[in-house]
């Protein structure tokens, strides 16, 4: 009777237990369907990568990041905070990725911890020197616009303003100047474009006057033919010569003579084909003509005869777009450089117009820009470059 006492009066014991464990899960689930969830994060952390070929900084309007690498702080939840990116002498700002996008500022709002990276680009010229300033005298200039260069290195600048062309050597010691305001032979109304061909022939756009004017390399008049409305030069191997009418909106193709070979354009516009003041032109070594179309925002590229091949650009300050490009020239890798202007910059493409490097940014100190009106290459690898706003030639090494 005792075992089976105690037997049968063990079971209630067990029974109690399980019972009392079941009880206090089922109040645990109870009460954790009534207790409030726990609060959010109070902060999330922004983290910033500079990344790219080029430097510069991301700041917050916020104070919290300054960082010229890689950098984080943290913020309170759900701010929006305000980044801009500055890039360095030398470099052009690319734009953000990841948590936000923008070209030179965006807002990232931190309702999580975000990333974001911001992308500069690096030259692809080293800035040597520079010479010019506002004036008359020898070496100054009023109205710069456009450059070229002899067999020499020898470097010529139509100083508009003054109706004269000046002539540097390579490193801008200042050689001669020749032109005075005027419609007879040697004199000029306005000149605009320069090129100088492979036989050291001088030709300018004496736009004003209408026409084109040859020169020895001591500025001896040689010759002329009309061309209303000339703008801008260039030479082919062949020795044609090409000149943008911005009034009328076509290329001319001449020969060294000015007997007219073919034109293009004629209808003002912006079709594939047609130009909105055409400005800069040049050559490629397969013949191939490129036009930069100021109030186009584009450059468009013909064969030796006028056939429309392709174009890039479009309006914009991005890396890539183009504001009111001006001069243009072609290196001999067949990088074409591009003069644009309102965008305090020059970009360089490949001819089917990938974005090859870039350089700039606003300023009138050594590598930046205020308006940079035209561009050209030297026989020695040198890049000038002409700043209309600035009165001044900027020299560059590759």
């Amino acid at each position: 009777m005792e075992l089976r006492g105690s037997r049968w009066g063990s079971r209630p014991v067990v029974g109690r237990r399980l019972v009392t464990v079941a009880l206090a899960l089922a109040l645990s689930a109870i009460l954790a369907g009534c207790l409030p969830p726990p609060p959010p994060p109070s902060t999330y952390t922004l983290t910033v990568h500079v990344i790219g070929t080029g430097a510069g900084t991301v700041t917050s309007l916020q104070p919290g990041i300054t960082c010229t690498s890689t950098c984080s702080a943290s913020f309170s939840a759900n701010l929006r905070v305000n980044l801009s990116a500055t890039a360095k002498v030398g470099s052009l700002v690319v734009g953000f990725s990841g948590d936000c996008s923008g070209y030179q500022v965006c807002d990232v709002v931190l309702n999580g911890n975000k990333t974001v990276n911001v992308a500069f680009l690096g030259a692809p010229v080293k800035y040597t020197s520079s010479w010019g300033s506002t004036g008359t005298n020898n070496g100054q200039f009023s109205n710069p616009r456009y450059i070229a260069t002899d067999s020499s290195g020898n470097v010529y600048v139509t100083d508009s303003g003054n109706n004269r062309v000046e002539k540097f050597d390579r490193t801008g010691t200042f050689l001669t100047a020749w032109g005075t305001f005027g419609s007879g032979s040697g004199q000029f109304n306005n000149p605009l474009g320069i090129v100088v061909d492979g036989a050291n022939v001088v030709y300018v756009a004496d736009h004003g006057n209408g026409r084109v004017e040859k020169f020895d390399p001591s500025g001896a008049f040689l010759g002329s033919w009309s061309n209303p409305s000339a703008y801008a030069l260039a030479t082919d191997g062949s020795g044609h010569v090409y000149v943008t009418d911005d009034a009328q909106c076509l290329v001319r193709k001449s020969d060294s003579n000015g007997t007219l070979l073919t034109s293009w354009g004629s209808t003002c516009g912006l079709t594939v084909g047609a130009f909105e003041y055409p400005r800069g032109i040049d050559v490629d070594s397969s013949g191939n003509v490129y036009v930069s179309d100021d109030y186009g925002f584009r450059v468009q590229r013909f064969d030796a005869n006028g056939k429309y091949l392709g174009f890039w650009g479009g309006y914009g300050t991005v890396l890539g777009k183009l504001d009111y490009p001006e001069g243009i020239v072609i290196d001999g890798a067949n990088h074409v450089f591009v003069a644009d202007s309102a965008a305090q910059r020059v970009q360089v493409f490949d001819t089917t117009g990938h974005l090859l490097g870039a350089w700039g940014g606003y300023g009138s100190t050594g590598g930046l820009m205020i308006q940079p009106w035209s561009v050209t290459i030297g026989p020695f690898g040198d890049v000038y470059v002409v700043d209309l706003g600035a009165k001044k030639v900027d020299r560059y090494t590759s």
